[in-house]
């Protein structure tokens, strides 16, 4: 029974299984139905740009409506028609799939695009040359392939020179400024390039003037050449050709260089110009004789004094040691070459030196003759050194010189047309103070001499008045005094010419003073204390200046001594002819010795203070500098004075130094003041 069931089953479900897959039409047609779909070959390769068609395959295969519809899943990598031609776009992979029309039975075909590589053989650059223009337009570079399919087509561009001209990555050139530079086109990971010659010229630019880097040049008679340099503008003109010319070539030449050559004293004009529009700049060429700075006003024996002297009138004489160094001293305007020799008689070899540069020379003439020594630099403004020094001599004696003769650009300044003494002493230098408008009978100062101010045979002067002045000296290597002295109203040079009712008259002196006359600087009463005062302590000067009302003033001086802490009087003098109270209240600082002018002597002053008919010290701000004749007639231009940093004043002289301090500039000083601790009375009884 079981087996005959089963049996039963199976029947049925055949019969069930053909009525699914064959059914009648309405005209009784039979209609087979689609059961599945496959695509062959259901995996497919292409290269990139290749087709194939595949087909698909209906079951059953006697199916009724075989009509089947293609897509892809991945349209940028591959498509495929109506007919099943699939056509490969791009690397990657695609599902092609076929779906039937009957029952939408899908079948699909895996398809993988891949590139083929054709290799690279070669690679040319168009054009081969290019010329741009400097920061005008860019170029455009093409290139070619061989073979023409290559898949091989990533490049690299460069430039050899990116200052001149760069390169993109599509082969865009950018000029960049004038000259040439190589762009190299390379097959990446190859071997392979081209190159193109990058020529970038400079974009035309019109002349509008020219000038010369000097309106005037100066040259001895057998001066070196120097070339003139033109300058365009704009400094970028293309066209810069130019031509020279010279007013008189007999003085001065100039070659298509620009190198100006001198040929004898005279002046010539040097004309350039331009090739465009024909512009023209000019030059003053003169050719001179040196210029002669004087030993004798200009010249300092600075080592070994004994082993030779300087004449004021003469020069350098008496010249007999090798140890001597002879120091000559000018002041350039102007930074440069320039050129120096002597004139100097004698038989000797000897040494010149200037800056870190030292110069053999022969001196060989019995007369006074030009001995060229050369060419030496100074890169800034101010004062140049020359430095002598024997180095050979058979009779002992290196010969005199007269002068150091000096060829430069600008102007100079040096000893000239003024007194050689007073030159070589150097220029004076005065602080004026401003006192209170009131009658004033005391002025009080301090003064202290730094230790680079400390030179020998100087007058540092604290408290001067119209009529003389008051301060200390360093006189010797064992003496330094405190010096006071009034004129006399009778103008003379000579002490003795003075007639007695003009003669001043001592009223008192204090212990040790010295009491004298004094000439050459006006004439008059002077006073002295040796006191061996010390650099870098502090001394006050209080001065008293009392008319007497009889047509007479009295001056009378102390000075309190630091190093014993105590008042001194140092004289009091009656001046004949004089009613008057304190004018002129000054300091100064000055060199009493010639051949000391190379150094160099500061002094601070501090603490000014004045007392007169208000009955109160006055405290006194308001400085003004000064110089003397020697600055003024600009031979010497050491000179200085002003506001130290803590505000009070100072004044310096001396050693040629280069920052100078303008006349008559008024200084009001910063620092604290301290009112003097003074006892008239107790003054009056110091003996």
């Amino acid at each position: 029974m079981r087996k005959f069931l089963a049996k039963s089953m199976i029947m049925l479900c055949a019969i069930t299984s053909l009525l699914l897959l064959k059914s009648c039409s309405d005209d009784g047609i039979e209609v087979i139905h689609a059961t599945g779909v496959t695509i062959t070959p259901n995996t497919l390769s292409l290269v990139v740009g290749a087709s194939e068609t595949v087909k698909a395959v209906i079951t059953p295969i006697d199916v009724t409506n075989k009509g089947i519809t293609w897509r892809s899943n991945n349209r940028e990598v591959a498509l495929v028609n109506a007919t099943g031609t699939i056509t490969a776009f791009k690397e990657g992979e695609a599902k092609i799939i076929a779906t039937t029309d009957d029952g939408a039975k899908v079948g699909e075909c895996t398809v993988t695009v891949y590139e083929q590589v054709i290799p690279v053989v070669g690679i040319t650059i168009v054009p081969k040359t290019l010329t741009l223009t400097e920061n005008e337009d860019k170029g455009t570079l093409t290139t070619s392939f061989s073979p023409s399919n290559t898949t091989e087509r990533d490049l690299i561009w460069s430039s050899s020179d990116v200052k001149i001209a760069t390169v993109d990555e599509s082969g865009v050139v950018t000029p960049l400024k004038k000259g040439e530079t190589t762009i190299t086109v390379t097959v990446k990971d190859k071997e392979i390039s081209n190159t193109c010659v990058v020529t970038v010229v400079p974009k035309t630019v019109y002349l509008s003037g020219v000038k010369l880097d000097y309106e005037t040049l100066k040259f001895s008679e057998s001066g070196a050449p120097k070339t003139l340099k033109a300058t365009f503008i704009p400094e970028n003109t293309t066209n810069q050709n130019v031509t020279w010319s010279s007013s008189d070539e007999a003085v001065a030449t100039i070659d298509e260089a620009g190198v100006v050559t001198p040929l004898k004293i005279g002046t010539a004009t040097i004309t350039v110009t331009t090739e465009e529009r024909l512009k023209k700049a000019t030059c003053i060429v003169e050719v001179v004789a040196p210029t002669a700075v004087g030993m004798g006003g200009n010249s300092y024996v600075t080592e070994d004094q004994s082993g030779a002297n300087i004449d004021h009138n003469k020069g350098l004489t008496s010249w007999r040691s090798k140890k001597s160094v002879i120091s000559t001293y000018f002041y350039l305007h102007k930074a440069g070459t320039f050129e120096l020799a002597l004139q100097a008689k004698g038989n000797s070899s000897v040494n010149v030196k200037c800056g870190d540069k030292t110069i053999k020379v022969n001196i060989a003439s019995d007369n006074f003759a030009k001995v060229n020594v050369g060419k030496f630099t100074t890169t800034d403004p101010g004062y140049v050194r020359v430095d002598l020094q024997g180095v050979e001599s058979a009779t002992n004696n290196f010969g005199e010189v007269e002068s150091i003769l000096v060829v430069a650009d600008g102007e100079m300044s040096y000893v000239h047309d003024f007194e050689n003494y007073w030159g070589r002493r150097g220029p004076s230098v005065h602080m004026k103070y401003t006192l209170p408008k009131e009658n004033v009978e005391w002025f009080y100062n301090e003064v202290t001499v730094p230790k680079e101010g400390e030179t020998m045979n100087s007058y540092y002067m604290a408290a001067g008045f119209g009529e003389g002045y008051f301060g200390m000296q360093y006189n010797s290597a064992t003496e330094r005094r405190v010096l006071f002295s009034v004129w006399s109203p009778f103008d003379t040079e000579d002490p003795d010419l003075i007639p007695e009712e003009d003669r001043i008259k001592l009223m008192k002196t204090g212990r040790d003073v010295h009491i004298g006359e004094f000439g050459n600087e006006g004439s008059g009463g002077q006073s002295y204390l040796r006191y061996n005062w010390t650099a870098g302590n502090t001394y006050k000067f209080l001065m008293q200046v009392h008319p007497d009302g009889k047509g007479n003033t009295v001056y009378t001086a102390y000075f309190f001594a630091t190093d014993d802490n105590e008042w001194r009087l140092i004289a009091s003098f009656l001046r004949p002819k004089t009613d008057t109270w304190y004018t002129n209240a000054h300091s100064f600082l000055e060199n009493f010795s010639p051949n000391q002018g190379y150094l160099s002597r500061k002094v601070a002053l501090s603490n000014q203070w004045s007392y007169g008919e208000s009955a109160k010290w006055v405290r006194v701000t308001s400085g003004t500098f000064t110089h003397d004749a020697t600055a003024s007639a600009g031979v010497r231009l050491d000179y200085q004075g002003g506001l130290l940093e803590n505000g009070s004043f100072y004044l310096k002289m001396g050693g040629f130094f280069n920052e100078l301090t303008k006349g008559y500039t008024t200084f009001e000083s910063t620092a604290k003041g301290t009112e003097p601790d003074v006892d008239f009375e107790y003054l009056e009884t110091i003996k």
